[in-house]
């Protein structure tokens, strides 16, 4: 069994991370090689990039012009504008859920599998039956649940020598680079 103490608060970087992850999860089951980019970034480029093309081909609209492509380009930019709007909510508060949690955290690797605990009364955990792999990402070490309901225990990169050397040690081959 190895224990972890967790001390430090989540950083940016790190909750950026698990957002991305948690927003690919189900890519990353089918490709666990898979590259990821920050997703809160993408979110604010794709919505500055909707409300461009809704200025640009509104405008044209509005003067009269109504040709099918302008109306066809318009409709998908007020559907893209409608779906990101839906969804962004819903990310930013998973990132800011995870930067204001400033709880002490316990990492537990034994031979039933891993468990982080928050605090002294929240805990999650995932036996290695149920880990489809663990992977270092650029600021974050993930435990990804091996079905589909986007279950992932997540820590600092600063932990992850100690995790790869108790899954070494146990002959448990779940770890996957990161890219």
């Amino acid at each position: 069994m190895k224990i972890i103490d967790i001390q430090e608060k989540n950083t940016d970087a790190f909750c950026r991370d698990v957002v991305s992850v948690t927003t690919n999860y189900k890519a990353l089951l089918r490709k666990p090689e898979r590259k990821i980019n920050d997703t809160i970034r993408l979110y604010r480029v794709l919505l500055c990039m909707d409300v461009i093309l809704l200025v640009m081909f509104g405008a044209d609209f509005i003067r009269g012009e109504r040709a099918a492509l302008l109306i066809v380009t318009l409709a998908f930019a007020i559907l893209s504008l409608v779906l990101l709007l839906a969804t962004y909510p819903g990310i930013m508060k998973l990132y800011k859920t995870l930067l204001a949690d400033s709880r002490p955290s316990q990492l537990i690797l034994d031979e039933n599998g891993v468990e982080l605990r928050k605090g002294d009364s929240k805990s999650a955990r995932l036996g290695w039956d149920h880990i489809a792999f663990v992977r270092a990402f650029k600021s974050s070490v993930c435990f990804l649940d091996s079905d589909a309901t986007g279950f992932i225990l997540a820590v600092s990169t600063t932990y992850k020598d100690e995790i790869t050397e108790y899954l070494a040690e146990n002959r448990i081959q779940i770890m996957k680079e990161g890219l």
